[in-house]
């Protein structure tokens, strides 16, 4: 197979899980191998709660991704979670946290700054867009535009 094709297929594939509609990124620690920030059991239940929401609110493939990686290197306070391309790193992901930055940060925009560890510098410069929803609360993977005043429509 040449590298031509495999990389048509891999952008397929990337079509397919929404890649090129999604205005957020969620990478999950969910190292159960190594496991020093979080018991294996606490990163198995905030990854399953991530995922399960995720699809539950109609978010996934819809303007949302989730990756769940290993070790990000923090070992401490997780599990430990970034919001891509905002920069945002997070800390003690418990479900009950996890749904309050669903809620805020990855639909409404806003970084939940109670359990912000890091930002990355340059993500400052990002805008907080919220995900624009339908009459009946689904995602229509949409970005309001902002206008010149701030304003969005």
């Amino acid at each position: 197979m040449s590298i031509s094709h495999e990389l048509l297929k891999a952008s397929r594939s990337a079509e397919k899980l929404g890649v090129t509609r999604a205005h957020r990124h969620i990478l999950l620690c969910a190292d159960t191998a190594t496991a020093k920030c979080a018991g294996a059991k606490q990163m198995r239940r905030s990854w399953r709660y991530l995922k399960e929401r995720l699809k539950q609110l109609k978010l996934e493939g819809c303007g949302i991704l989730r990756t769940r990686t290993a070790c990000m290197g923090v070992c401490k306070a997780g599990p430990i979670a970034v919001v891509m391309p905002d920069g945002c790193w997070y800390g003690r992901c418990t479900p009950k946290v996890l749904e309050r930055i669903i809620q805020e940060h990855l639909v409404a925009g806003r970084v939940v700054d109670d359990y912000l560890i890091a930002r990355m510098p340059q993500a400052e410069a990002l805008s907080d867009d919220p995900i624009l929803v339908s009459a009946d609360g689904s995602p229509t993977g949409d970005r309001p535009l902002r206008v010149e005043d701030g304003t969005s429509r």
